[in-house]
């Protein structure tokens, strides 16, 4: 059986054999202190503190001129680096399309006394309110109280259900605004369509949609916008219009 080869061992070192003879001196290993502390880092020599020093200065005087500039850019423009105010939320409800109020001829509301007139009807004005800027314009009637507003359009070819389903999807914000159909209402005493959406602009608004068959076979719209606080002010001013309307 073959064996691993075997390295010969090195003889330990002894002092008094060592190979020194007359005249040579015996072999010794470098010293080391002993207890010695760690080195410590040297000081930094003076011309690094003097650069350290005039780096810091040029760095402020640098600083300094940006901010003179700065200030005196703003100063000579006034209107540089301002945050243009937030809109206001006004107070009305808008309607879908801000349109510049041209009133067409012939149609619209008018006032005498607490009765309120157009071309096909006459009407108890609700106590609060009065002609609205938009009366005429894309209507056949508007009032407002300040707050909130009722139109009332006449004479359009389609039928109620389609009106009102029109009217919602216009006013609508998003999918989610609910929409509710509510029966048993009647206008001029005669049954009617009643649709009404909740959505939200600034704060949440309730638009609720009358729609009606006239006896000329088109149909005719109530429309009113009211803020979620004034729903029944609103509802109850509708109701003054239909319960005492008399269609001409």
């Amino acid at each position: 059986m073959t064996q691993p080869p075997h390295y010969p061992t090195q003889p330990p070192y002894n002092r008094q054999t060592s190979p020194a003879g007359p005249g040579y001196p015996q072999p010794s290993g470098p010293t080391y202190p002993q207890n010695q502390p760690y080195p410590q880092q040297p000081p930094p020599k003076s011309g690094t503190k003097t650069s350290i020093i005039i780096t810091t200065m040029a760095a402020l005087l640098i600083a300094l001129v940006i901010t003179v500039v700065y200030l005196a850019t703003t100063k000579n423009n006034p209107t540089a680096n301002t945050t243009p105010s937030a809109t206001p939320t006004p107070s009305a409800i808008p309607t879908p399309t801000q349109t510049t109020p041209t009133p067409t001829p012939g149609r619209g509301w008018t006032i005498n006394g607490n009765q309120l007139t157009g071309p096909t009807m006459t009407a108890q004005l609700p106590q609060g309110w009065r002609i609205g800027k938009n009366n005429g314009t894309n209507n056949d009637g508007q009032i407002v109280d300040g707050r909130n507003w009722i139109n009332y359009t006449t004479n359009l070819s389609i039928t109620t259900d389609e009106l009102c389903s029109k009217m919602t999807e216009r006013y609508r914000r998003s999918p989610s605004d609910p929409i509710e159909i509510i029966s048993g209402k009647t206008w001029s005493g005669k049954p009617i369509i009643t649709y009404q959406l909740t959505t939200v602009q600034s704060k949440t608004v309730i638009y609720t949609f009358y729609c009606i068959n006239t006896d000329s076979g088109n149909a005719a719209l109530l429309e009113t916008a009211a803020w979620a606080e004034y729903k029944d002010p609103v509802y109850n001013a509708a109701q003054t219009l239909m319960t005492t309307w008399q269609w001409k």
